[in-house]
């Protein structure tokens, strides 16, 4: 993940709320919605705040999207949520480090 990635997944982390179409896909990519009573993964977000405590998926059966008519069902829900960073500022400096030692040694 680059600087400008970080960058902007910290911005999003910090504002507290993510939504597809609005939050570039890189960032979406590196932020995890997780409920925050149980610490299960959310999945199939399509936006989530956390200040409201709201959530809106796509309804997920047996590993399937639900349809309704000719539409995917959507759930919005009332839930505490948190959002984390899947990629750490601190892993990424740390595989940094190891590719730059590689480096050394093998020169």
């Amino acid at each position: 993940m680059g600087t400008l990635t970080l960058t902007a997944v910290a911005a999003v982390l910090a504002a507290g709320h993510v939504k597809v179409g609005v939050t570039p896909p890189d960032v979406l990519a590196n932020i995890r919605v997780v409920d925050a009573k149980t610490g299960e993964t959310i999945e199939q977000i399509l936006e989530a705040d956390v200040a409201s405590s709201t959530v809106s998926r796509y309804a997920v059966e047996a590993g399937n999207f639900v349809r309704v008519d000719n539409a995917f069902q959507i759930i919005d829900e009332d839930r505490e949520i948190r959002l984390e960073a899947i990629e750490t500022p601190a892993a990424e400096a740390a595989d940094a480090v190891d590719a730059v030692d590689a480096d050394e040694h093998t020169a």
